[in-house]
């Protein structure tokens, strides 16, 4: 009789396990604000660029919010080029914070100091909310690459170093705002490969009309350049 030797199931040699990388610890909250630190500096420090933007932009709000101001002649009736609502969507940003400047009141004694403080305040939010999408950007592209952590940190040192990034945040323009739309649009169409079943048709949706937003809004602008020029 053969004698059957019995194994033990302990005993089985199971296959080796790779190690995975350790995921990046840094949390969303923490690149929001390295990315808002960066966009800050560019809000407060720097000067603006484009006369465009002084002449097309903030005399219109400065007219729309105090009743003053020089306008071109794209906005004139006449020839009616440019619309006032990309104008009002930001005046009623300011409009938000009549609470806050009514009470900072007695620190702004004189209508310059107010219109000052108007100025960098509104600066101050076009600056967050590019961050606020940069920072979903870089959320979906480590969820996209997960377990891997080069290409996320690559997207935040690009994001939170770019000088171009820095200057446009907080530029009164519609290609700043078409730049918010395209993190986001780029951001849903990470999450759409990321995770097909549960969220594909919502992310499909989503950077669908984010997309055609961004594109609108970029070739709005390119045309209004173009038969300003």
């Amino acid at each position: 009789r053969r004698k059957v030797k019995a194994v033990s199931h302990d005993a089985v040699d199971e296959p080796a396990i790779r190690p995975q990388p350790p995921e990046s610890s840094i949390s969303g909250s923490a690149v929001f604000s390295i990315i808002l630190f960066c966009r800050l500096i560019g809000a407060l420090l720097v000067p603006i660029l484009d006369c465009d933007e002084v002449f097309n932009y903030w005399e219109p709000l400065h007219f729309t919010l105090f009743g003053s101001g020089s306008r071109t002649w794209e906005y004139s009736p006449k020839f009616a080029l440019r619309s006032y609502f990309y104008i009002f969507l930001h005046a009623a940003l300011v409009m938000a914070l009549n609470p806050l400047l009514h009470l900072l009141s007695p620190l702004l004694p004189t209508q310059w100091m107010r219109k000052k403080c108007v100025f960098y305040a509104l600066r101050v939010l076009l600056a967050c909310l590019s961050s606020l999408c940069d920072t979903k950007l870089f959320l979906s592209v480590r969820r996209l690459h997960r377990p891997d952590n080069f290409s996320s940190l690559a997207v935040l040192m690009f994001l939170a170093c770019s000088s171009g990034l820095m200057f446009a945040s907080s530029a009164l323009l519609p290609s700043s705002f078409a730049m918010c739309f395209t993190s986001l649009a780029s951001s849903s169409l990470a999450d759409l490969v990321t995770n097909k079943e549960a969220r594909g048709s919502f992310a499909l949706k989503d950077s669908t009309i984010l997309c055609m937003v961004s594109v609108d809004s970029h070739t709005l602008l390119s045309s209004s350049n173009s038969s300003s020029s």
